[in-house]
C-alpha cells in the first residue's frame, strides 16, 4: 500500500499530534492519521479533504502518490471513453464530451 505523503510533515510543522489532527478531522482517535502516515491504509476522502481544509494545501501536494495513481487510472478510462465515442459522431453531446477529455489531457500535461 506504499503511498508516500506529506501528512506527517504538515502535521508536525503546525505542532499537532495525531490525536489533535484526528479531532479536527472528526475522528475519535489519531489512528486514521497514524495509519495514513505510515502507509498502512489509503487516506479516506474525509481525511484528504479535511487535511486540505486544515493545512490549506491541495490534496495532490499532500498525497502525491495517491493523486498520481488516481490520475493515471482516470486518464486510461478517458482514453477508453474517447475510443468509444469514435470519430464519426459529431453531435453536440459527443463534442461536449470530447472537449472535457481534451481539457483533462491538457491539465494532466501541464502539471
Amino acid at each position: 500500500m506504499n503511498h508516500p505523503n506529506y501528512l506527517a510533515a504538515h502535521r508536525k510543522n503546525w505542532a499537532l499530534n495525531k490525536e489533535e489532527l484526528g479531532l479536527l478531522l472528526g475522528y475519535r482517535t489519531g489512528t486514521p492519521i497514524y495509519r495514513c502516515e505510515i502507509a498502512l491504509a489509503n487516506p479516506s476522502l474525509k481525511l484528504v479533504l479535511g487535511c486540505e481544509v486544515v493545512f490549506g494545501v491541495q490534496a495532490r501536494e499532500l498525497f502525491p502518490t495517491v493523486y498520481a495513481r488516481a490520475e493515471e487510472a482516470i486518464m486510461e478510462r478517458a482514453a477508453e471513453l474517447d475510443a468509444r465515442l469514435g470519430d464519426e459522431a459529431v453531435d453536440p453531446v459527443s463534442e461536449r464530451k470530447r472537449e472535457l477529455l481534451r481539457q483533462m489531457v491538457e491539465r494532466a500535461q501541464s502539471q
